[in-house]
């Protein structure tokens, strides 16, 4: 054989070993991927397909369009004015609001589709949006930062388009609540520093923000004929989102040399005027170890530094006090500023507040506000499939909606301004039902959920096309969007009853200062225990609750809790509980059980709601909604049979949310129409869920949908609910047709139906591939 033949014989040789090593080693890869990949993947072969409704569809009258819910066109009541701890309209009519969150650029959408997006948030029965971010005002740029250009006057196309989708919104009865400012709202270049949303003493800050909201305010939108400051469609502003100015000594850094020196004269003349001079600062910071040269004298009594005042001093209450006290005053100042230009609506300093004094703050504005989710993407714990972690934990452990009623104030509203269960895991579709009885319960006056859609990259005809990578978005996910026509009738109509009761936590400065284990500087988030009385953890579960910082004006008919030590109080229609800490939980929950026969604590994480109405089962992990025309299990549904005063529930899933609910005004036993919501988890065809190489080691990753999300194509998939309803009616029925609805609620396929006397029993399941069945009685 020739040389050449045998070289390249060698050649091919090689490359075929090479070949099929690369093949063993990429299948190996490849095994080992899948192998991670079924780690996380669990869509069954029942699972089916779902694609959100748009366009037309969200017009026609269908049982899952909640349109009917909202009192068109916004603002025919009036201005929203705060009186008391509730939203008013001008006319005395109640204002109560539920929706979702509209931020970035999708403030600003295509013009086509403002019809549309306000269809969509109609449809869900969602009578308000929280607009918020709008730095993309000032440029088309499409980014999440700080658009680049000139930040002096709003973008002329960017204003038109913000203005033809509220002009979409009003008409269709949804109110809009402004969030302008956020980090980077300015930048360098207009002469402000990088925080500047979130910089509560800067000149420079102030007057940036001074011109753009009177730039926003005095725009009158040419598709209404208003000003926004004229209009009764805008219900109030929070002007600063998530300000954590008081938190910790990270500041220096973004401050800058300049600014920081500027608050360290501030924080010093503070100082100066509680307490004189250097005598009386030593002799009222008893417990402080000083540092060598910190005098009053000299200006040079430092901030608290996380480390070294990790454990809470008067140092560490000062500066809280200090940083309350100026963010108020800063932001009084931009809300006289606004009443100057003719604003009539409350306005409230920020939504998230760390801290007693925090909450004091914002209790002295026009409303309080309050965010919180089950599941954070940064905080969320491993995959449990059915462990009804981020409620019935919730509930055992002292978390999530429990901290939203700690920044519950009397004398004003409470805005809860987001909330989800936005990391990835197969029990998100609990937040929705749980949420929405939860703020009926407490009687909230607005809830909005973060988020609907936030940005986007594109909006293309005919599908309105979204490349989604973020799992906040809540509009996308059947898991969580499948509920929403059930919680908004439930929200809308108060299908489940304000609490009977309600514990009022009386507090002021000495109270909080010598509370034992008070929140020091540990951590982003300071909660005082001053709201977190040992051993009441469960209170907001169950009855309503709230702090009062005005001990002289208690609210009548409250429970008072006076803590140690105990305010001189004079309240002759209350009953007041005080003395040591470790009686008060057992004298409240007394005080509770002989005012509601309803009310039950039972357990660590169990209880019955003081009207009867919610009960959560720790040990079964289920929530139970039991009103006239709501009736619901959330979570555990296998844990067993379940018989609610009409709807007797009998389901296989571990972990499900199931809602009966009448769609007309009569209880169920009596209703004529019904719609059965049935909602487990849901994933993306292609779904990967593996964790990233950059993934910090402290964390999950945020993104969930990480392939080719493209919902016009079908991927969605949901997974089945299966088991057996059984509704007692009142009367015999003549007869009973059973539809399942497709997304938009448009009738399909008849479902099978058995009556016995007045039972009516039919079978959810896998087979009939949807969310929702209509029941339609006569």
């Amino acid at each position: 054989m020739p040389r050449r033949c045998v070289r390249r014989l060698w050649l091919w040789t090689i490359c075929v070993i090479t070949v099929v090593v690369s093949g063993i080693i990429v299948a190996g890869t490849a095994q080992a991927a899948d192998a991670e990949w079924k780690k996380w993947e669990k869509i069954g072969p029942n699972w089916f397909k779902w694609v959100m409704p748009w366009g037309e569809l969200l017009q026609r009258d269908t049982a899952l369009n909640m349109s009917h819910l909202l009192d068109a066109p916004a603002g025919k009541h009036g201005f929203v004015r705060s009186v008391g701890n509730r939203f008013v309209f001008a006319d005395g009519t109640r204002a109560r609001f539920w929706g979702g969150f509209i931020g970035y650029q999708n403030c600003m959408p295509d013009p086509k589709y403002a019809p549309s997006i306000a269809d969509w948030i109609a449809f869900n029965g969602w009578n308000c949006v929280r607009e918020a971010f709008f730095q993309f005002i000032f440029s088309t740029e499409n980014k999440t930062t700080t658009p680049a250009g000139d930040h002096s006057a709003p973008h002329p196309v960017q204003l038109d388009r913000f203005d033809r989708l509220n002009a979409e919104l009003r008409k269709r009865g949804i109110y809009y609540l402004w969030n302008p400012f956020y980090n980077a709202f300015f930048n360098e270049k207009d002469g402000a520093n990088k925080w500047s949303g979130r910089i509560c003493f800067d000149e420079t800050s102030f007057r940036l923000q001074e011109r753009f909201l009177e730039q926003m305010l005095t725009h009158r939108n040419p598709y209404t004929g208003l000003r926004y400051v004229d209009d009764p469609a805008l219900i109030g502003i929070t002007l600063a989102n998530e300000s954590k100015f008081r938190i910790s000594t990270e500041w220096e850094s973004n401050f800058g040399p300049a600014l920081w020196q500027e608050l360290m004269v501030m924080w010093n003349k503070w100082l100066v005027d509680r307490y004189g001079n250097d005598v009386g600062l030593r002799e009222a910071w008893a417990d402080v170890q000083f540092d060598p040269g910190e005098s009053l004298a000299a200006g040079t009594v430092r901030f608290p530094d996380p480390v070294q005042d990790a454990e809470f001093n008067s140092r560490v209450f000062d500066q809280q006090a200090f940083s309350g006290e100026l963010e108020l005053r800063y932001y009084r100042r931009l809300e006289k500023f606004m009443r100057e230009l003719g604003l009539r609506v409350p306005v409230a300093a920020t939504n998230w507040q760390h801290g007693y004094f925090p909450l004091k703050a914002a209790a002295q504005m026009g409303f309080s506000g309050a965010h919180i989710y089950h599941i954070h993407p940064s905080t969320w714990s491993p995959f449990t499939t059915g462990s009804w972690t981020h409620l019935s934990g919730a509930f055992a452990d002292y978390r999530t909606e429990r901290l939203i009623d700690e920044a519950r104030t009397a004398n004003v509203p409470i805005a809860v301004t987001e909330f989800n269960s936005a990391a990835p895991n197969d029990y998100r579709h609990e937040a929705v039902l749980s949420m929405a009885a939860h703020a009926c319960l407490q009687d909230y006056d607005l809830v909005t959920w973060f988020m609907a859609f936030g940005w986007y990259k594109n909006f293309n005809d005919p599908h309105y096309r979204v490349i989604f990578d973020e799992c906040f978005h809540t509009a996308f996910d059947p898991a969580r969007i499948g509920l929403m026509p059930a919680a908004s009738l439930m929200v809308m109509r108060g299908d489940v009853s304000p609490a009977a009761n309600l514990v009022e936590i009386l507090a002021n400065d000495e109270v909080q200062r010598q509370l034992p284990d008070n929140v020091g500087m540990v951590g982003e988030v300071a909660f005082p225990k001053c709201y977190q009385l040992p051993g009441l953890e469960w209170v907001p579960f169950l009855t309503r609750q709230q702090i009062n910082f005005s001990p002289e004006h208690p609210t009548p008919g409250a429970i008072l809790v006076n803590p140690d030590p105990p305010l001189p109080i004079s309240a002759k229609d209350n009953t007041i509980i005080q003395g040591p800490l470790d009686t008060i939980a057992d004298r409240v929950r007394a005080e509770l059980e002989r005012r509601s026969p309803n009310f039950q604590l039972s357990g660590p994480g169990s209880g019955v709601s003081d009207t009867g109405e919610l009960t959560y089962d720790q040990g079964a992990g289920v929530l139970v909604i039991d009103t006239p025309r709501t009736q619901a299990l959330v979570g555990n549904l296998g844990s067993g049979r379940r018989k609610l005063s009409t709807v007797t529930f009998n389901f296989k899933n571990d972990a499900a949310t199931v809602c009966v609910s009448s769609l007309d005004r009569h209880p169920l036993d009596r209703s004529r129409r019904m719609l059965v919501s049935c909602v487990a988890d849901a994933t993306n065809k292609d779904m990967d869920l593996r964790v990233p190489a950059d993934t910090p080691a402290h964390g999950r990753p945020s993104r969930y949908l990480v392939k080719d999300w493209d919902w016009p194509t079908k991927r969605l998939m949901c997974e089945p609910v299966e088991g057996t309803l059984t509704i007692r009616l009142k009367d015999v029925p003549g007869s009973v047709r059973i539809y399942r609805l497709d997304a938009a609620g448009r009738r399909g396929r008849r479902v099978p139906c058995q009556i016995k006397g007045h039972l009516v029993t039919f079978s959810p399941s896998a087979a009939y591939r949807t969310l929702y069945y209509e029941i339609l009685i006569s």
